[in-house]
This record gives structure tokens, sequence and C-alpha cells, in this order.
């Protein structure tokens, strides 16, 4: 082989073992200026890069003319033996003339210098180098002829280095040197042994004193004790004379609980046919029930089931029976998680308010109506799709009116009966907004949509006539509630 470098030869049984995996380096000759060459340089821009003749030598062109290499003439020469030269410890020359030298304890800083008995090809000796029981490996100085390490620890050691000529011979013996390095005083035995037996003393020391403290403290937990048992005889006598006032308590209290469980049955019941928070107001109102009503802002709600008397006179009553009473759980449901109060069922219709009998601001009222109105469209086509039900102009589809005004609400009725509801002309308006609002929409004034422009997306305003009033009223259909962006 031939490069810009020299000509190398390499036995083929090495090269096979270095690309099969089987060997980590390979040993080659190397031909070059040291060898005869005029010039190591055999590149060249064509092939071939070299020629056997006949007589069997092989002829390589270089930059300054050809070079004729014979190959049986080739032969591995004697390894070059291999000297040191010196030793320093910590930047200060070994002691001799010892060939074992004994170092003093230091901070571990070896360095060796060594060289290979050689007067021709020395930039072609390559060294190798270990300080055996310190490691295992050898170190490939390449062509350095120093050797360093630091913080060795103290111990013995012996520094081997073998010197690998050009051809691949190779020095199995080197040269070597042992030597030992002796430890601080801190790592000796007899040190460690002073440390361990001042720890045991310590350790002694500090048993002992717990030991006094422990019995100190029992002591002490002696006396408290016996104070504490004279407490708790005198607190007994106490506890048992309370025992008897505590069991006459009970008693009483028990006969209590059992009233209030009724009256919570007997509550319980009651919101099944009275909104839940007219119900709660009426139980936790000191006065009676009187027939008094007020004036108040308070945002009306009507829904109505488009199709569900056709259904009723083509399906059986069990059935219209479970369809009607999942629609209208669902929507009390709805009414409920959005803080409305439903006034009344009105066979598949229902009333409703915001705002009354609680209290309630009125940008806060539209804006949960109408949070409760999309809430309820989505849960009735969740109802359709899980009922089976059919869809389009033959199928059920919800309609709902929203309006807010001032209207009358409070107790109407007569001293014996009356009914929690609201009057005038805003509830009439809602349920005129149900009658004309499409199938499965909602339709809200325009003045209850400018107070929630900013939550949701609305329809055009327009301009529509209903039976009662004599001006037209200006509607809008809600759309949903707008995309709020991610924060």
């Amino acid at each position: 082989m031939s490069c810009n470098r020299g000509i190398f030869a390499v036995e083929k049984a090495q090269a096979r073992a270095f690309t099969e995996g089987r060997a980590p380096a390979v040993s080659c000759l190397s031909l070059g200026k040291a060898d005869g060459m005029r010039s190591p340089g055999c590149n060249g821009g064509s092939q071939p890069a070299g020629w056997r003749l006949r007589d069997g030598r092989l002829c390589f062109p270089t930059t300054q003319g050809l070079v004729f290499v014979d190959p049986e003439a080739l032969r591995p020469g004697p390894p070059p033996p291999v000297v040191l030269e010196g030793a320093t410890y910590d930047g200060r020359p070994f002691p001799g003339p010892s060939p074992s030298p004994t170092l003093p304890p230091g901070k571990g800083n070896l360095e060796f210098r060594y060289a290979a008995l050689r007067f021709a090809g020395l930039e072609k000796v390559r060294y190798a180098y270990r300080l055996e029981g310190f490691e295992q490996e050898w170190h490939d100085a390449g062509t350095r002829r120093t050797a360093f390490y630091t913080n060795i620890p103290h111990g013995s050691y012996r520094f081997v280095v073998r010197a690998t000529a050009g051809d691949g011979a190779v020095d199995p013996r080197g040269a070597s040197l042992a030597f030992r390095i002796e430890p601080h005083f801190y790592e000796t035995r007899a040190f460690l042994a002073l440390v361990a037996f001042l720890v045991l003393l310590l350790g002694f020391l500090f048993y002992t004193a717990r030991v006094a403290q422990l019995k100190a403290r029992q002591r002490e937990l002696e006396r408290l004790v016996a104070l504490r048992t004279a407490e708790l005889a005198r607190a007994l006598q106490k506890v048992e004379s309370q025992a008897e006032e505590l069991r006459q308590f009970n008693t009483r209290l028990g006969e209590k609980v059992r009233e209030q469980f009724e009256q919570i049955v007997r509550d319980k019941r009651l919101t099944k046919y009275f909104p839940r928070k007219l119900v709660d107001k009426i139980l936790l109102s000191e006065e009676d029930v009187s027939l008094a009503t007020e004036r108040r802002m308070v945002t009306t709600f009507f829904t109505d089931l488009r199709g569900f008397t056709r259904l009723s006179d083509t399906t059986e009553p069990e059935r219209v029976t479970e369809i009607l009473n999942a629609h209208l759980s669902e929507m009390a449901a709805s009414i409920e998680a959005h803080g409305g109060t439903l006034a009344r069922f009105m066979g598949d219709g229902i009333l409703g308010f915001f705002g009354t009998p609680d209290e309630m601001d009125p940008v806060t009222q539209a804006e949960w109506a109408c949070r409760m109105a999309l809430d309820m469209q989505a849960r009735m086509a969740a109802l359709v799709e899980k009922l089976g039900l059919p869809r389009g102009e033959d199928g059920l589809a919800l309609r709902i009116g929203i309006h807010q005004d001032l209207v009358t609400v409070g107790n109407f009725g007569s001293p014996d009966h009356v009914e929690f509801t609201a009057l005038g002309r805003g509830v009439n308006l809602a349920k005129r907004l149900e009658e004309g609002c499409p199938p499965g929409s909602i339709l809200v004034t325009e003045s209850l949509a400018r107070r929630v422009l900013h939550r949701f997306d609305f329809g055009p305003t327009e301009s529509r006539r209903f039976k009662g009033f004599q001006e037209a009223v200006e509607v809008r259909l809600l759309l949903g509630e707008k995309h709020r962006p991610a924060p």
C-alpha cells in the first residue's frame, strides 16, 4: 500500500482479523526516507498506484521518481531495546542508586523519561507503557518519550515501557522500574487504629451521658405520672357526675334529631311540587306566608316542545310518559345548574325566572339565562339521540323565548292557598317570543341581547309584531357563546 507518507506492508491475516473485529489494531512495515526513498509522497492522479515486475519486485511512483521494493528482502529487524533515562517524583529525581527506591509521602505526581537504542529510523519507533499496580491496560504514547501520572496513592508499583519498530517488531521485555510510595501519617494503620479507638471512646462517653439523662428523665416522668394520677382521680369523679346529665341531654337531642329528620323529609317532598328556592325561603323565614307582591327587574323564559302533541296522538301512553319525563328532567336540571327558578310545568312547556325569589343584577340574569338556554338545546339534542326520536319537520324541537323587564312578583291567591308567580307585560312578551321562535332556536329581545353582547353571538336584529302588543318589538336569535382566547 502507498500514500503520501510512504509505503506500508501488512500481513493478510492481521488485516482480516482487524476487519472482522477480532483484533483492535494491525502491525505494519513502513518504508520512507530512512529506508532510501527520496520522497515519501506516492500520491498520483491515476491508476494503478503500483506495478509488479516479472522478477517479483514492486514498483511505486513517487514525486521524485520510481521506487523499487523487493518483497523477499523485507524481513522484520530485531526489536529496538528501550532504556529508562530518568524518573521524578513531585518534581524531584528518584533516589539512587537503589533498583527499587522508596519514595516519601507526597502529591503522587510521577514523570518517566525513556528512549529506544536505535541509530536509524527513530521517527518510526512507537512506545507503550503502563504502571503495574495502578492499571492493567497499556498506554500508546506514539513517539512521545515521556510518561506522566498524577495523584498516585501510596503503595508498590512497577513502571514498564516497551518500544515497537516501524517494521512491527516489539521488544517483549522493555525496560522497568519498581518503586514504593510511603503513605502519609494519616494513611497508616496506626493512625486509623487511633481514630477508631477515639471514635469508640466518644461513643462510650455519649452512651454513658445518654443513659444518665434518660434515668433523670424517668424519675421526672414518674413524679409527673403520680401527680397526673391524682388529678385524674378527681376528674373521674367529676366526669361520673356529668355522665347522667349527658345521657339526659342525648335523649333530648335524639328526639330533636328525629323531629328535624321528619321536617327534612317533608321539605324534600315539597320541592317536588314547588321551586326549591321558594321552599328554602319559606322554611328559613320565621314569618307566615302572606299575599304580598313587589315590582322587580326579572328575566322570564318560556319553553315549548314543538311536535309533542302530534307525537302523543301516534304513540303509546307509556312511551309518551317516558319521553315527557326525560325531557322535563333534563330541562329542570339545566335550570337548577344555572341558578334559575322553575315556576311551573305547563304540559310539555316550562315557565321560569332569573332574579326572583333571589335577587340578581340584570347583567347576571341575562348572562345565566342565555347560557341556560344554550345548555337546554344541547341537552335536547342529546336526548333525541338517546331515545331514538325522529328529527326534521316531524321530530321534536325545543323553542325558547327570553325577555327581561320590570314585572310584579310574589304570592297570588287566597289566604289559604297561594301561588308564587310573576305578572306583567314582560311575562306576556316572553311567552309571545317562545311562540314566534323557530323550532330548535332561542329568541330574545334586543334590550336583553345588548346586556351580553360581549359574551354571546346573536343573529341580526329583526322587528316583529306580536299579538297583544301595538308596537313592533326588536328581537334577535341567540346563536352561541363567544369563544374566549386561551390564557
